[in-house]
């Protein structure tokens, strides 16, 4: 079909022009993201026109809503930014029905999705293994303090471990205690990798930035207090311009800004495998 080709052009041209704009500035432009959507909704919308086929419109607009409330869910726990979110409306319009010469085995933006996190976790590991490379004493001397800073949390974590092995005496299926035994340990490990990962955050994702240099939607890593007031802080969802003009007037110098990695290449990667070769964990599995 003509418009599936159309449609599978339009999404890999957008995304990887995302990508290039996301590895040289750390964002991707509105403009980029709307005209995405636009373009999306425009093939589907001369498609339905010339074929009488209105359903082909309405998956891209099912497409947009169920892309807005998983790039919403992301965005709002602070997994990625909103430039992301804002592609990912676009992924939904142009990927909410599976090219025609390809056949997955779930429907074709759940696929996509899936392999966009899967991807991303892949190049999140291997971006946060360059970084604690480069700044390995830094690091390890940032999760000694985290270690230490945090026993409430290491203390659960080796208190749920000891349950689950306790456990293991009363089930009699050797599969059964395996797994729990693998419960346990794992427990253990994450509170551990989470250490890890905070103190690369902190020491290699994390700078100091001059107020001039901040723009809007920038992630803060440590409160901002003027007068004894939190301006912004982690748990804002990225700087505001009203936020930005505050601390000049009030001339603040500086801000901890997180510096995130760039994640729209994960798009790229899961969408040209999706394109190939259909849903990656259906394979693995």
């Amino acid at each position: 079909m003509l418009a599936d080709l159309i449609l599978v052009a339009v999404g890999v041209a957008w995304v990887f022009a995302a990508a290039l704009f996301d590895i040289r500035t750390k964002e991707v432009p509105d403009w980029l993201s709307f005209s995405f959507i636009a373009m999306g909704l425009g093939v589907r919308s001369v498609h339905s026109a010339v074929s009488s086929d209105v359903y082909f419109l309405l998956y891209g607009l099912a497409g947009l809503a169920a892309a807005f409330v998983i790039g919403a869910a992301f965005y709002y726990s602070h997994i990625w930014g909103g430039g992301d979110s804002k592609l990912l409306l676009g992924l939904g319009v142009v990927f909410a029905t599976a090219p025609s010469f390809v056949h997955p085995s779930l429907p074709f933006l759940a696929v996509v999705t899936v392999n966009i996190l899967v991807f991303g976790a892949l190049y999140g590991a291997i971006w946060s293994s360059v970084l604690l490379a480069r700044n390995f004493k830094a690091v390890m001397a940032r999760a000694n303090e985290l270690f230490h800073a945090t026993p409430a949390l290491r203390y659960a974590m080796v208190a749920l471990a000891a349950v689950a092995l306790v456990l293991t005496a009363a089930v009699e299926d050797k599969f059964t205690r395996i797994l729990i035994v693998a419960l346990a340990v794992s427990l253990v490990l994450y509170y551990l990798l989470f250490v890890l990962v905070k103190a690369v955050e902190q020491v290699a994702m994390c700078r100091r930035t001059p107020v001039s240099g901040l723009r809007v939607g920038d992630w803060v890593a440590e409160p901002v207090r003027v007068r004894g007031k939190v301006i912004c802080g982690p748990k804002d969802y990225g700087l505001t311009m009203d936020q930005i003009d505050f601390l000049r007037r009030h001339r603040v110098r500086q801000v901890v800004v997180k510096e995130g990695m760039a994640f729209v290449p994960a798009f790229a990667l899961g969408i040209a495998f999706s394109l190939l070769f259909g849903d990656i964990l259906f394979m693995l599995l």
